[in-house]
């Protein structure tokens, strides 16, 4: 019997992660094919090495503040019945910061980009998806079991010991944001002339 509770869990949590994954590849490739948009810190969300500053102070701030805002949004939405739609949506808008950076890079340095974005661009995205689909799971989780609350299938009220382990989680989170924004900074130190 708790091998099969295990499995079933396994499966959803395999499911959940290639619904998210599938959401940052959906974004990528939509923000692939917008490579004249410019400079807008809005859409390339700082991961063009381009755009992320010229100094360390500057590549950290900008990578931590995108990371941060992105958490901010995810920890708020998990505090609303419906927010689930909105996790999707920014993992799609991850994504799309992702595309749109790595094709402004290829637009503007052709195939001189290549090393650029294999060495600054990927490791980035990669590191930024991961803590970002951490910060979407944990929304996911808290929006469903508020909303089998409000629809009287989650039993009990959400307790505060669930919130005070939510807002612990993404402080975990944020901390994995500064060091992520770290590494950024230092490897935009360090690869400087590749761009």
């Amino acid at each position: 019997m708790k091998h099969g509770k295990y499995t079933d869990f396994a499966k959803k949590r395999n499911r959940g992660f290639f619904l998210m994954t599938l959401a940052v590849i959906a974004g990528t490739a939509i923000g692939s094919f917008n490579y004249g948009a410019g400079d807008i810190p809005f859409l390339h969300q700082y991961f063009s090495p381009v755009y992320s500053g010229n100094t360390l102070t500057d590549v950290f701030g900008n990578t931590f503040m995108s990371l941060a805002l992105f958490s901010a949004g995810a920890f708020i939405m998990g505090m609303f019945a419906l927010g689930q739609p909105f996790g999707v949506l920014l993992l799609m808008y991850r994504g799309y910061g992702i595309g749109i950076s790595a094709s402004m890079m290829y637009y503007t340095m052709g195939f001189g980009a290549v090393p650029a974005v294999m060495i600054l661009l990927l490791p980035k995205a990669v590191c930024t998806v991961i803590v970002s689909m951490l910060a979407v799971r944990e929304l996911m989780r808290s929006s469903c079991m508020i909303f089998r609350y409000i629809t009287g299938r989650g039993g009990d009220e959400p307790e505060r010991r669930f919130f005070r382990l939510y807002c612990i989680k993404f402080a975990v989170i944020i901390l994995i944001s500064a060091l992520i924004s770290a590494a950024d900074a230092l490897m935009n130190y360090l690869f400087a002339k590749l761009v």
